[in-house]
């Protein structure tokens, strides 16, 4: 169809409807009609965008793709220009009533005679606001604005089901966006400790909606949130995380240096070269086809990953409050000793802990929890070798760890399940993550000291995560 409507002299897309469009249409050709004024103009063009053929999705190619587009309405006819669409835009934007970001309808929200290929991220974030009999044509009918390395990713076959198309979908985005922020909508999250958390759906699609939604907001404002991922409140509506990221850009251990990336080498393979990483030295993702995948809508995934450290359960769980006051004691072992200095401080602490207890950073690590938008819903954890943020949703257990993913720029909490194979349980933010003594001896971050075992196994490794 995209041949169809790229090769086409003129592309008319013909509504039959009782509503006279004269005078709106000569009004969007800045013809304007006599009597007949801006605030009549907004109303009848709400009136032409309620019809149903601006809300179906298979309509998006016909103009996106098309030489020269006309819109017919009865007898009337308006030419598609540039020129025309921009009035639409400045009349609509000025109603009472409009959509997100003030956009048109999807099927007006593209240039004419489209020759570059778009985003796939773009593609599916328009086609999820239109109407569409059978869910898959959400993907399947904006496949011909895609750039060509996703499109070739995603093969058309109504056969398959909803769940593995989307594994498509997701493998095609990883691959051409060259990242692992998808990670962020996955998870564990919050669920009854009597179910079987292995068989917990990864991604929905209402998570997934969200991840576009905040891959689109982003490209318009040109900016990202600090720290952002979807969670969902006692209700099941969607709420976000907001704290630091994790940005080093390497991580240092005692025997040289491992660099962190933030662009990945993506690779799809066949399940039988999956699992032999010798082929592909410099790849640090690869994607299985979806054959192979056990539940949910990540397809499975090989990736790059440094153990950073392992959750201590039962050490110490405290819910984080904007009234954070009290003074730190004997009790609060696990904290204090997570900002150990050799030199005395003038801070008033225990007697104790006063002389060797860095009470400016550990003010620090609090307020960062405290002054968070979503403070409320943080609890705080321990480590092996330092402290952190979760949202309060999620439960640890012991065997939880703690990594940096290359392509992905916040630390996850991962939920072992077998050797080398992990779940991804949340996202998580580490008190000096990338500056810990366990890992970079002398630095003095962290929990250090002769009591302290340094980890034995090896910091980088491709690990499966699902």
């Amino acid at each position: 169809m995209d041949l169809i409507y790229t090769n086409a002299r003129a592309v008319y897309s013909c509504i039959d409807h009782p509503a006279n469009c004269s005078n709106l249409f000569r009004w969007l050709r800045k013809e304007t009609p006599h009597h007949y004024e801006k605030t009549s103009a907004g109303v009848d063009l709400k009136r032409l965008f309620s019809l149903r053929y601006f809300t179906r999705v298979w309509v998006i190619q016909e103009v996106a793709l098309a030489r020269v587009a006309y819109l017919v309405v009865n007898n009337d006819v308006l030419p598609l220009t540039a020129a025309v669409i921009e009035q639409m835009k400045k009349l609509y934007s000025g109603g009472p009533e409009v959509t997100d970001y003030h956009e048109l309808p999807s099927v007006l929200r593209w240039s004419l005679g489209q020759r570059m290929k778009l985003g796939i991220v773009s593609c599916l974030h328009t086609s999820r606001s239109c109407h569409a009999t059978d869910p898959r044509d959400h993907v399947y009918a904006v496949i011909g604005l895609m750039e060509d390395k996703a499109k070739a990713l995603i093969p058309v076959d109504y056969s398959l089901d909803l769940q593995t198309v989307y594994r498509n979908v997701i493998a095609a985005v990883i691959t051409t966006r060259q990242d692992l922020g998808i990670l962020l909508f996955s998870g564990v999250g919050d669920h009854n400790p009597i179910e079987d958390w292995r068989k917990d759906s990864c991604v929905n699609m209402a998570a997934f909606g969200y991840y576009l939604h905040s891959l689109m907001r982003s490209s318009r404002t040109g900016r990202t949130r600090p720290f952002e991922f979807l969670s969902y409140d006692n209700n099941g509506s969607i709420i976000t995380w907001d704290i630091e990221p994790f940005t080093s850009l390497s991580l240092v251990r005692r025997r040289g240096i491992i660099f962190w990336r933030a662009k990945i080498s993506v690779l799809v393979l066949s399940p039988s070269e999956f699992c032999d990483d010798s082929k592909y030295d410099d790849a640090s993702c690869f994607i299985e086809t979806p054959e192979g995948v056990p539940f949910g809508l990540l397809p499975r995934l090989r990736v790059r990953a440094h153990y950073i450290d392992s959750i201590n359960i039962g050490q110490l769980d405290v819910m984080i409050t904007g009234h954070f006051t009290k003074k730190l004691g004997t009790n609060d072992e696990r904290v204090l000793d997570c900002f150990q200095i050799d030199a005395p401080t003038s801070d008033i602490l225990t007697p104790e802990k006063q002389l060797n207890t860095h009470f400016k950073d550990l003010r620090h690590f609090l307020m960062k929890g405290i002054n968070s938008p979503t403070s409320r819903s943080w609890r705080i954890f321990s480590s092996h070798f330092s402290i952190g943020y979760r949202p309060h949703n999620v439960q640890t257990d012991g065997l939880d760890e703690i990594f940096a993913i290359d392509g992905a720029k916040e630390l996850f909490i991962l939920r072992r399940s077998e050797d080398q194979k992990y779940r991804v349980v949340s996202p998580c933010y580490l008190w000096a993550a990338w500056e810990l003594d366990c890992w970079n001896p002398g630095s003095k971050k962290g929990r250090w000291g002769p009591d302290v075992k340094r980890p034995t196994r090896e910091q980088t490794r491709m690990i499966e995560i699902y």
